[in-house]
């Protein structure tokens, strides 16, 4: 089928008991790729908003992505109730859309999308310190804490690991990075980081 250029259209709509649609195509999809496309929005050639035949929403703003540590490490603790980064260096998922590892913590992802975004973080890991010790986990934007974002949990004895995770909306412009800090709050014994893992997600939002 041939391009349709739709340039300038008006309806008038009078009726209170009818449903209209402004705008409707059905599609006969008998075969096409994952991929096919319902709606492709472009300036200059690159597309700004995006809706695939599943129903997915892309825009150029869209952020996505995830990382995790799947091997042990150890959290240098400096104090007692101090948060620290991890230290720790993630692996960046290959499922992702503007997002990269951070620049100056290896354990945060940054937003490289050239735009200003909220996000919903989530990030967890599981540790131990030393026998029924609380350890701590809150979430770090450009290194500054966040605060309401910190959650704890008690590990026990020396077998026992605490299991700690958060979910938080944090607005991230062009190039910051948000990342996950822990804390040891009974004593400043280091922390053993069994695994951790970290995700964002951008969200529509009016402006």
């Amino acid at each position: 089928m041939a391009d349709v250029y739709l340039y300038d259209l008006s309806d008038t709509w009078t009726t209170g008991a009818t449903t209209y649609d402004a705008i409707k195509m059905d599609v006969a999809d008998n075969a096409s790729a994952a991929g096919s496309d319902l709606l492709d929005l472009q300036v200059g050639s690159s597309s700004t908003l995006r809706v695939r035949k599943d129903g997915q929403l892309f825009s150029a703003a869209t952020v996505y992505g995830q990382a995790y540590r799947a091997t042990s490490a150890t959290i240098d603790v400096t104090a007692t109730g101090s948060y620290v980064p991890t230290g720790a260096v993630f692996t960046l998922d290959s499922i992702g859309n503007a997002v990269t590892l951070g620049t100056t913590d290896k354990g945060a992802l940054k937003n490289t999308s050239g735009q200003t975004v909220t996000c919903r973080v989530f990030a967890s890991y599981d540790g131990h310190g030393g026998n029924n010790q609380q350890l701590g986990l809150q979430l770090a934007k450009n290194g500054a804490l966040i605060t309401g974002s910190e959650c704890r949990a008690f590990a026990g004895s020396a077998s026992a690991i605490a299991k700690l995770a958060c979910t938080w909306f944090v607005e991230l412009a062009d190039d910051d990075e948000v990342s996950l800090y822990a804390a040891n709050h009974s004593a400043a014994d280091d922390i053993t980081m069994q695994r951790a893992r970290i995700q964002i997600e951008s969200i529509i939002t009016e402006t």
